[in-house]
C-alpha cells in the first residue's frame, strides 16, 4: 500500500503538467500533417518519485525538456484564467486541430500565478522586460547545459562555468491580456531576465506600445 501512495504522489505533479501540455504532440496542424510533421513535444518523466526530482523538475533542471512554444502556452494558460487554448499556426481550417480548450487549474491558482509573476517583472529577475505604462507578468529561467567547452578550469572550490539557455516567458497586459510570448536564447552570456527579458519587452512595445 504504501509503494502505491508514493508512486501516486509522483505521479501527481507529472499529471498536472501534462495538463499544461507536457507530453504531449502540440496542437499545430490535424492528424496528418503532425503525422508528416513530427513536431517535438515538450516532456518531462512520466514518475517524479522524491521531492527532490519534483523540486528539480520544477525549476525545469532534471530532464525535463521544453519548447518556446510549450513556455508560451504556460502563460496563455495562467492568463486565460487557467485554461489551456490549441495552437494551430494554419489558416486553412482543414488543417487546423482538432482539439478543444483544455481546463488545467482553477481561476484562483491562476490569478495567484499571474500576481507572482507580475511581482517577478515589478521587482525581481524579470525586470529587464518591463514595459512603460504596461503591467507585465512574466517568469525567467536560466537552464544549464553542463560545463562550457574551452573554459578556464575553475578556481579551487568554485563551480565550473556553465553552458546556459537563457529563457522568458510572459502575458501583457496582465490584468486584460493580449499577448503571451516566449524567449529562449540558446548559449547566453547571462540569466534569462537579463538576456531573453529584454526580447520580449521589444515584442510587447511592438504589439501594445510603450
Amino acid at each position: 500500500v504504501r509503494p502505491a501512495r508514493r508512486r501516486d504522489r509522483g505521479r501527481a505533479p507529472v499529471q498536472t503538467a501534462e495538463r499544461f501540455g507536457f507530453n504531449e504532440t502540440p496542437t499545430l496542424f490535424n492528424d496528418e500533417a503532425t503525422e508528416i510533421i513530427k513536431p517535438p513535444a515538450s516532456t518531462i518523466p512520466e514518475e517524479l518519485p522524491s521531492d527532490v526530482e519534483v523540486g528539480v523538475s520544477a525549476i525545469g533542471q532534471g530532464e525535463v525538456l521544453s519548447t518556446p512554444l510549450e513556455m508560451a502556452t504556460i502563460s496563455q494558460t495562467i492568463a486565460a484564467g487557467g485554461v489551456r487554448s490549441p495552437t494551430p499556426i494554419v489558416t486553412d481550417p482543414g488543417l487546423g486541430p482538432d482539439a478543444e480548450p483544455v481546463r488545467v487549474t482553477d481561476e484562483k491558482t491562476a490569478a495567484t500565478l499571474r500576481d507572482l509573476m507580475i511581482e517577478v517583472v515589478r521587482s525581481g529577475t524579470g525586470v529587464p522586460a518591463a514595459l512603460p505604462g504596461v503591467e507585465v507578468a512574466g517568469k525567467t529561467g536560466t537552464a544549464e547545459l553542463g560545463p562550457k567547452a574551452n573554459a578556464p578550469p575553475p578556481a579551487e572550490g568554485e563551480e565550473p562555468e556553465q553552458e546556459l539557455d537563457a529563457w522568458f516567458t510572459a502575458f501583457a497586459p496582465a490584468k486584460s491580456p493580449e499577448i503571451a510570448v516566449a524567449v529562449m536564447v540558446v548559449n547566453a552570456d547571462g540569466g534569462g531576465g537579463d538576456v531573453a527579458g529584454p526580447i520580449a519587452r521589444e515584442v510587447f512595445a511592438a504589439k501594445l506600445g510603450g
